[in-house]
């Protein structure tokens, strides 16, 4: 009787451990599906307006700061899509300048979608939100 109560418990910390294990693993699946996601990034920023140091503009930017191209970017900010890029190699910086008051105010967050290494649709923005896209491109 001792052996079987002591048989019950291990069973049930075992199952616990188990529990616990598969959990970790379900968070570590998700940071390897947003990997490169996480490190892409768009803002707004003050940059020369037509290569001219003194007329500074609001500027739209996006950073690729992942080891991987991304593809079929589409960069703009409010409710429109100003540039699209087929790709954006890795530590390659993307600005449209002359962005305008609305994204200078923050009225009008930059934002970025994107399609990652692994074919995941991805939107990243100014404000720091990043969402995954339902479905998947085809390449």
């Amino acid at each position: 009787m001792v052996t079987a109560a002591f048989a019950v418990l291990a069973f049930q910390k075992q199952s616990a451990e188990v529990a616990t294990l598969q959990r970790q693993a379900s968070r570590d699946g998700e940071d390897r599906h947003r990997a490169q996601a996480v490190q892409i990034y768009a803002w707004a920023d003050q940059r020369p307006y037509e290569d001219d140091p003194a007329d500074l503009r609001t500027a739209a930017c996006l950073m690729n700061g992942s080891g991987h191209p991304i593809y079929d970017v589409r960069l703009g900010w409010g409710t429109s899509a100003q540039q699209r890029l087929p790709v954006l190699l890795p530590s390659k910086e993307y600005v449209i300048p002359g962005a305008g008051t609305s994204v200078a105010d923050g009225s009008a967050p930059v934002w970025a979608e994107f399609r990652d290494a692994a074919g995941n649709l991805w939107r990243t923005d100014s404000t720091g939100q990043l969402v995954e896209r339902l479905g998947r491109a085809t390449r």
